[in-house]
């Protein structure tokens, strides 16, 4: 009789030590703990790990966000450049381009249908990139050269090239900057619109 009484009394603890596990389990899971500073993860079985998105970003620490407490850094982020920061999470920040990146003379062409309606253009030209952003692009179907200015954004490039022309009025070439080369599209106040490249010429 006192064998059977002590089986009980273990099997009675077997299934109280289970409860209390399942609920300590079931805890440790699903309750948003004060201290966050504390890698409570470390409990969590290997396939809850992979679906914790910590800062809600849409990025868990297996998927690739290498700061799971700030939701602007994960995979998708936007990188922003020369901040030391690696908001892409590609393992490095991005260098800024500058005035001096693109400095020096590049040649090219640029393709246009004409504000004045006079039909698609197709004219060479080069152009002198300066150290202080501004710059000199001559055109040989125009047989003059036209001063501006440009400005970076990251790997983006904006040219503008103003009274370029006494009907199409300021001239903006939008691109990008990819190595050797620059292209984009024109526009201008008077209409113009188009293609360019310029080519690093070394």
């Amino acid at each position: 009789m006192i064998r059977n009484f002590t089986k009980l009394r273990i099997a009675k603890h077997f299934w109280l030590f289970i409860v209390i596990l399942l609920i300590l389990s079931f805890c440790i899971v699903n309750i948003s703990f004060a201290d966050e500073e504390f890698p409570w993860e470390i409990f969590y079985p290997a396939i809850i790990k992979k679906t914790i998105d910590n800062d809600k970003d849409g990025f868990t620490k297996e998927q690739g966000d290498c700061n799971d407490s700030d939701p602007s850094i994960n995979p998708d982020a936007t990188e922003i450049c020369g901040d030391d920061i690696d908001q892409d999470c590609d393992g490095s920040d991005l260098l800024c381009f500058t005035c001096e990146d693109v400095a020096g003379y590049w040649v090219g062409k640029y393709s246009e249908n004409y504000c004045t309606g006079g039909g698609p253009s197709n004219a060479d030209h080069t152009a002198t990139f300066n150290n202080d952003c501004s710059v000199s692009v001559y055109v040989y179907l125009l047989d003059r050269s036209l001063m501006g200015t440009f400005s970076l954004s990251d790997h983006t490039i904006i040219i503008t090239l103003p009274d370029a022309d006494a009907t199409c009025g300021t001239y903006i070439l939008t691109g990008t900057v990819n190595g050797n080369r620059i292209s984009g599209t024109i526009s201008s106040t008077g209409g113009s619109s188009g293609t360019f490249y310029f080519d690093k010429s070394n």
